[in-house]
């Protein structure tokens, strides 16, 4: 009975021991899948922008004396866009690498909010080029206690894919608006739509909506949305119509640590 006994703690040890391998193997090979996957997108999605800007720098170098001012600015409008649009990918895959390594820091600071977003919205009114019309409504001067690089990605994620989404000629409107104890910030668009059946997954990695594979992408900004929202505290949820648009409306607390206390 002893020796029973032995052999079925051995066993049980033996199969801990193959648990811990296999989930250790499948760890590695998402870590695998994450890396080629990031540097697919680099040499996909870093190649426009970086076009734009060879090929403005290279019309104003060759045709600069033909140019009007206002010719001129336009193609430094779109080198500085397509400079932003660079950096923001970056900041996107050094938040991602920090997440896949567990050592994605928190650093709350004072934040005043509305220049924060201000600065933002000029930004992308600045790499959209007009195509759409960026509203910002504030209903507030709040300084608020967050980490400003989280909070910055937290933005240029929403706006980002609200104007990848959405037709030229359309609006993003971005609001902002003050509770006693949180923010409220909210991003809408008149664009595609999320499904219905894509709402549930759609804050994880990778994962893209079926109306929108077709547009440029690897789906990692609602998952830095995600992240940047739990680190702060806040939460973050989303209505959309397909065809129709989507709006995603952010909670963050004023101050760090503090609960949400959201009245009905």
């Amino acid at each position: 009975r002893t020796q029973l006994i032995k052999r079925g703690v051995q066993q049980e040890q033996q199969m801990e021991q193959l648990t811990m391998l296999s989930n250790a193997l499948s760890e590695e090979r998402e870590r695998r899948l994450l890396k080629s996957r990031l540097i697919a997108m680099i040499s996909h999605d870093f190649r426009n922008p970086l076009a734009a800007i060879l090929s403005s720098a290279d019309l104003i170098k060759n045709y600069e004396d033909r140019m009007t001012p206002a010719r001129r600015h336009q193609y430094l409008d779109r080198i500085n866009g397509s400079v932003h649009l660079l950096l923001q990918m970056l900041d996107d895959l050094m938040m991602v690498a920090g997440m896949e390594s567990g050592r994605l820091e928190f650093n709350p600071e004072q934040v005043d909010v509305l220049r924060f977003i201000d600065g933002i919205v000029d930004e992308f009114r600045l790499i959209d080029q007009g195509g759409h019309e960026i509203v910002f409504e504030e209903q507030v001067d709040v300084t608020i206690e967050a980490d400003s690089k989280l909070l910055r990605q937290l933005i240029v994620n929403l706006i980002s894919n609200a104007i990848k989404y959405a037709p030229t000629d359309t609006t993003i409107r971005i609001c902002l608006a003050e509770q006693p104890t949180y923010i409220e910030l909210l991003v809408e668009d008149q664009g595609i739509g999320i499904p219905p059946e894509d709402l549930p997954n759609l804050f994880e990695p990778f994962h893209r909506a079926d109306n929108a594979k077709g547009f440029k992408g690897m789906g990692l900004g609602l998952t830095i949305v995600k992240q940047s929202v739990d680190l702060h505290g806040g939460t973050v949820s989303v209505e959309s119509q397909v065809g129709y648009g989507t709006r995603f409306v952010v909670l963050l607390p004023k101050q760090h640590g503090s609960t949400l206390e959201i009245g009905f």
